[in-house]
């Protein structure tokens, strides 16, 4: 090979940046971990039993079709184009007469006309392979025997067989489609169709219109009463559901997606006296009032982050002034100076003083500064107001998490729940320890080692390690002149949502709650 050495000075192309990604101090994992002990086997994007209907019905129907062929073997290609058929067929005629949130909704038909006839694959009709229900962000995961809810077996050279409920649902969505106008287009080979196909397919597997059949076949998958309490995957999903439906039976009135997840963590409704909750679901709330906890921690933690970008962007470059400004911000909201103060007391100013696990939950009814939902509310509103405050909501809710990690620790479920993530991913029962070794420190001694250990530090060493020689993770740097703003795009950190809101489509989809206008109610 020849190279051309230059004989002389140049210019090299302009360097362009390429920054990225959502997690900058490695915190999302352990949350993750948490919320699939709570609800495992489904994600957040898993609102329809009919879409699991589907993707049984299609690997059922093609190892039909094949059969009946003769064909000895089939090949990855043909089973492609199946697949490809029956989805854009399936989301085209709920784009066309049925809007839904399904994967490759925002695709658009190759037809210029509504009577034009059109290739049905993923090709013609720019969908990528994310967009297939069988993606690992789609209904893929959740459908499958390991780790899902056991509607697929995984089989050598990529083919799936239907298995357990899953041949029910195919069975009876085969009954729906088999005389639907357009259902010649669901066979072997390459096909094309309309948009009179796509409609007339529809109504067999319309998602707002599972059969009986269908719910109760897929409602055996989901939800086992006799389960809960033991560890299994469908045990804990089964015990958070029943939690869920057992505080939906002592409401007075529907409760909206909030109040119901408050409520699982709280035992108590407005304006009620504690629940007593039953002895088969308290692991199952503590379970669940772990995940919620970190869910603050984490946004609160990450928004120091944010906070320390802002007071760069306005100039800062050393960690001392960093901390200079947060002791500012904290002695205009305490009306004191803070920077003598120990930890333990600056943490029984910011946060209240309860003595067991239940008084807090109490308080919390009351007391914004005991609830960790409001902590995130509070946060919330300083990330879009761009508040200084910003650095005192995060601090505020740093602590009372780890007071509630605390209180929480008595539990040897809780315990065990909150070592997820480890000192790598500052585990709540990390930080709990941390903020207890920091209890005699300074204020400001505190906030400096928080800010450089824990913070930078920390989105240093996420973004070194997730480096892949293209698009790096660092927000900031470290310069000759101090620390130094590289990324141009503000952060706005947010939630992880919890699958709860996909849990309760799911079950109201196969009649275990009832929804209406004003929320979720028991059935």
């Amino acid at each position: 090979m020849n190279v051309q050495i230059p004989n002389g000075p140049f210019f090299v192309p302009p360097y362009k940046l390429l920054n990225g990604g959502v997690d900058f101090l490695g915190l999302r994992q352990a949350n993750l971990e948490l919320m699939g002990a709570c609800l495992p086997g489904i994600n957040n994007v898993t609102r329809y039993i009919r879409a699991f209907s589907v993707l049984s019905w299609i690997h059922w129907k093609f190892y039909k079709l094949v059969s009946a062929s003769g064909q000895k073997q089939a090949s990855s290609q043909l089973l492609r184009e199946f697949c490809e058929r029956a989805e854009i067929l399936f989301t085209w005629g709920h784009v066309l007469m049925a809007p839904a949130r399904l994967p490759g909704s925002n695709a658009r038909s190759p037809a210029e006309r509504p009577e034009d006839t059109v290739p049905l694959t993923f090709t013609a009709w720019k969908r990528t392979p994310e967009t297939r229900l069988m993606a690992p962000v789609q209904y893929g995961p959740a459908s499958k025997v390991l780790g899902g809810l056991g509607f697929l077996e995984q089989l050598e050279g990529g083919f799936l067989r239907t298995c357990g409920e899953g041949v029910r649902l195919a069975e009876v969505l085969e009954q729906n489609l088999a005389s639907r106008p357009g259902a010649h287009l669901l066979g072997l080979g390459a096909a094309v169709g309309t948009e009179e196909d796509a409609r007339g397919l529809l109504p067999g597997w319309n998602v707002f219109e599972p059969t009986e059949e269908e719910r109760a076949a897929f409602r055996r998958a989901f939800f086992d009463e006799r389960t809960v309490g033991d560890h299994s995957a469908k045990g804990r999903r089964s015990a958070t559901l029943a939690l869920a439906r057992w505080v939906l039976s002592w409401a007075k009135k529907p409760l909206t997606q909030d109040e119901l997840r408050k409520a699982m963590v709280y035992a108590r409704l407005p304006g009620l006296t504690p629940l007593a909750v039953p002895t088969q679901l308290v692991q199952a709330r503590t379970r669940w009032a772990v995940m919620q906890v970190r869910q603050a921690q984490r946004l609160a933690h990450e928004s120091l982050l944010v906070w320390l970008e802002q007071r760069l962007e306005a100039g800062a470059r050393e960690t001392d002034s960093l901390v200079s400004s947060a002791l500012e911000a904290l002695k205009t909201e305490l009306s004191e100076e803070v920077r003598s103060l120990t930890v333990a007391e600056l943490a029984r100013r910011l946060v209240p003083t309860v003595s067991t696990l239940e008084e807090l939950h109490e308080r919390a009814l009351t007391d914004d500064a005991a609830c960790a939902f409001k902590s995130i509310e509070r946060v919330e509103e300083a990330l879009r107001q761009r508040r200084d405050t910003l650095v005192v909501q995060a601090l505020q809710g740093l602590f009372l998490c780890a007071r509630s990690a605390e209180l929480l620790g008595a539990d040897p479920e809780a315990e065990s729940s909150m070592g997820s993530g480890g000192s790598e991913r500052i585990s709540l029962k990390y930080w709990r320890e941390l903020v207890t070794r920091c209890e005699a420190m300074t204020t400001r001694e505190f906030l400096l080692f928080l800010f450089e250990a824990m913070v930078l530090s920390q989105h240093f060493a996420v973004a070194a390690n997730r480096f892949d020689g293209n698009t790096q993770r660092l927000r900031v740097t470290i310069e000759e002149d101090g620390l130094t703003l590289l990324a141009k795009d503000e952060w706005r950190p947010r939630l992880t949502a919890d699958r709860l809101a996909t849990a309760l489509s799911l079950a109201v989809d196969c009649g275990l709650v009832g929804r209406n206008d004003e929320g979720y109610e028991a059935l």
